[in-house]
């Protein structure tokens, strides 16, 4: 809300802030951007920035008071602070038995990274490294070690195929919501190279 310097501007004129103070209401949304971004400060920057967080049918609405340090009331200065708010689109979306909140696009993940996905993959890529190397004898070696079923390593393994692209998306947390490691197994088909393998790398 606070990178959007047109909109804290706007805010600024409702909140009848005078014109000479432009300068400094930027300069406070600038300073609270830092206090944000900073881990030791984050939460007790929050807690003063937010005034009300309403949940609506449609999103969420959040509003802050811009503190303005320093300014001088006057008779056109009403206010030391500006009031800032914006409603943010959300929905419920069930994966699987998880009810998950969406906030923004509806089709990605807000940008959350779905650590339990990046674990599938990169168990994935173990694997299949362990059994072109010949660490591994076999899937079924792979699953007593694991204690997993045979089926599901063999499943899960699919994912070390994903194209780059795909993999960076799910590092980023870009992936659409609905992109869970069962769905990604059930979609991958083993490449044409890995097939005329198995036999060599004993997966049966």
């Amino acid at each position: 809300m606070l990178d959007d310097e047109s909109a804290v501007l706007e805010a600024a004129q409702k909140t009848e802030i005078d014109s000479s103070q432009v300068d400094r209401v930027l300069h406070a949304a600038r300073t609270w951007r830092h206090r944000l971004q900073s881990e030791a400060e984050q939460t007790s920057a929050i807690a003063a920035l937010v005034d009300r967080v309403e949940l609506k049918s449609d999103g969420i609405k959040v509003s802050i008071k811009l503190s303005i340090a320093g300014a001088e009331k006057s008779p056109s200065q009403l206010s030391d602070h500006v009031a800032i708010a914006r409603l943010f689109p959300m929905q419920l979306k069930r994966r699987g038995v998880e009810l998950r909140l969406i906030v923004g696009d509806h089709n990605r993940s807000a940008a959350i990274v779905d650590l339990p996905l990046l674990k599938a993959i990169a168990r994935a890529h173990r694997w299949f490294d362990e059994l072109s190397t010949g660490k591994a004898k076999s899937l079924a070696a792979i699953a007593t070690r694991e204690g997993l079923a045979v089926r599901y390593v063999g499943r899960l393994i699919r994912l070390a195929f994903l194209a780059p692209e795909i993999v960076e998306s799910i590092v980023e947390g870009r992936q659409a919501t609905t992109l869970t490691a069962e769905a990604l197994t059930r979609r991958v088909e083993l490449p044409l190279s890995w097939c005329s393998q198995r036999t060599a790398l004993n997966l049966e």
